[in-house]
């Protein structure tokens, strides 16, 4: 059975339930690894600088400004993974299968998601940084941000 790590385990502690749920329940399935909860001013402004968030703070739902308690965005990643695959450092054909990859951990995820969601599990489903408006048409996006999950609220 697949578990998170400490590091993963503490990422995960800073998010909405409902994320929580959701991912914990892919785990059980398909090991992933959790990059980021919640995102501290610092930390978001250096996401924005190195172009990896278009939000700044506070606006981004990594970010946790009260009444809110917990973040309602979670970056994870297919275990293992490559940036340098991802990058296409290693070759096309490598570039190829981790993107392949990274969907199908998506296309799970949302999956779960919106299952969970029609048995009122969770109070809100998930959309991805591949999709940003949820219609499975991900050619027309011009920010593709791969790791990106996020409460629709």
């Amino acid at each position: 059975m697949n578990t998170y790590s400490p590091q993963s385990e503490g990422k995960m502690s800073t998010c909405h339930e409902d994320i929580q749920k959701v991912f914990r329940a892919v785990l059980t399935v398909f090991d992933h690894t959790i990059e980021c909860g919640e995102r501290g001013r610092a930390d978001q402004d250096k996401a924005v600088a190195e172009k990896r968030s278009k939000t700044p703070w506070p606006r981004s739902k990594h970010n946790v400004v009260p009444p809110k308690t917990k973040s309602d965005a979670v970056d994870a990643m297919p275990y293992p993974y490559s940036w340098a695959d991802l990058e296409g450092k290693n070759g096309t054909a490598q570039k190829l299968m981790a993107m392949c990859r990274c969907y199908m951990f998506i296309g799970y995820v949302l999956g779960v998601s919106d299952e969970m969601y029609k048995r009122k599990e969770i109070t809100a489903p998930l959309r991805s940084g591949s999709d940003w408006d949820g219609d499975k048409n991900i050619s027309e996006e011009t920010f593709v941000d791969l790791p990106h999950f996020e409460r629709r609220i």
